[in-house]
């Protein structure tokens, strides 16, 4: 692909001011929504904080869906970048739709034992598990993970965004491991946001086949 054409794409696809944008929201309703939660440990406590929280979450995955769709085009022409982006929708609509849950148990409940019963009854519908809970909801990052390993390889946008992302990804994970209220967390999501928004504001990059042809190239005759 042409060097023009890699930063024509680049511009046609970030530089709208949606897309510009939800990359920014995206990452900071993730970290926002964890730091509400903090004053009630991370728990199930209906209130302001419950609240508060899951309503920045559910902005943020909202914002997720212009993303996982601007990568998926930037990281084309590729099955594997159709797979992941499609995938990054999808995961966001079901922690869109688990958001949604949680606010609307969490308005209804009046304690925390009304809140785990209420989400327990929810959970337990056929397939609400795996599909808007466990993998359903983890999906996203497995999806960005691919993203961003794309987006390196392809080197659409400059090299060090969507390392930052991938890196942030794999933190996340180890996150998750030890525990999400470990000070892991949020450095995670941090990195995640530093690396979507270098790619939103970062400018295309060098696309290989560019390098390959200009070094290939037979320089005019002399005669």
């Amino acid at each position: 692909m042409p060097a023009g054409r890699v930063e024509a794409q680049h511009r046609d696809v970030i530089r709208s001011g949606v897309a510009r944008v939800s990359f920014l929201v995206a990452p900071a309703g993730f970290l926002g929504g964890w730091l509400l939660m903090r004053p009630i440990g991370g728990g199930l406590e209906p209130g302001f904080w419950w609240t508060s929280a899951h309503v920045v979450w559910l902005v943020g995955f909202v914002a997720f869906i212009p993303v996982g769709l601007a990568l998926r085009t930037l990281a084309r022409p590729s099955v594997i970048a159709d797979l992941a982006g499609v995938a990054v929708v999808l995961s966001a609509v079901a922690n869109i739709v688990q958001m949604g849950v949680d606010l609307v148990v969490g308005f209804q409940a009046g304690s925390r034992d009304e809140l785990r019963a209420g989400l327990a009854g929810f959970r337990s519908l056929p397939a609400v598990e795996p599909l808007v809970y466990s993998v359903g909801a983890q999906l996203i990052f497995v999806a960005l993970l691919v993203l961003a390993v794309l987006l390196a390889w392809r080197r659409t946008v400059p090299m060090p965004p969507p390392v930052a992302l991938a890196a942030g990804i794999v933190l996340l994970g180890v996150a998750m491991i030890a525990g999400r209220n470990t000070g892991v967390m949020p450095a995670a999501m941090t990195v995640m946001g530093l690396g979507l928004a270098g790619i939103a504001f970062g400018g295309p990059g060098e696309h290989p086949k560019t390098e390959r042809v200009d070094a290939g190239a037979v320089p005019p005759s002399s005669t």
